[in-house]
């Protein structure tokens, strides 16, 4: 598979009432993957806040029919193991 770093917005800051500072739901990184079978498929990383504000979880998607149903998948296993050996 080729990977390619996709230029995008990185997420926005914001402060909730209790002054914590936490990640919007905006992508931080984007990834664009070139499968064996030739199809192109766009791989984001999103940071999600908690509600309870102490913790960022990193969410990974993917365009691919798997990705759509909300399932890891072999596009998204092969971005986070090519930025691992980065």
């Amino acid at each position: 598979m080729k990977i390619e770093r996709i230029e995008c917005q990185t997420a926005r800051m914001k402060m909730n009432s209790l002054v914590r500072v936490y990640h919007n739901n905006a992508p931080l990184e984007q990834f664009s993957v070139t499968s064996d079978s030739g199809h192109v498929y766009t791989v984001t990383r999103f940071a999600n806040d908690e509600t309870t504000g102490d913790a960022v979880i990193d969410t990974w998607g993917c365009t691919c029919p798997a990705g759509s149903h909300h399932r890891i998948c072999k596009h998204v296993n092969a971005t986070i193991n090519h930025l691992a050996l980065i």
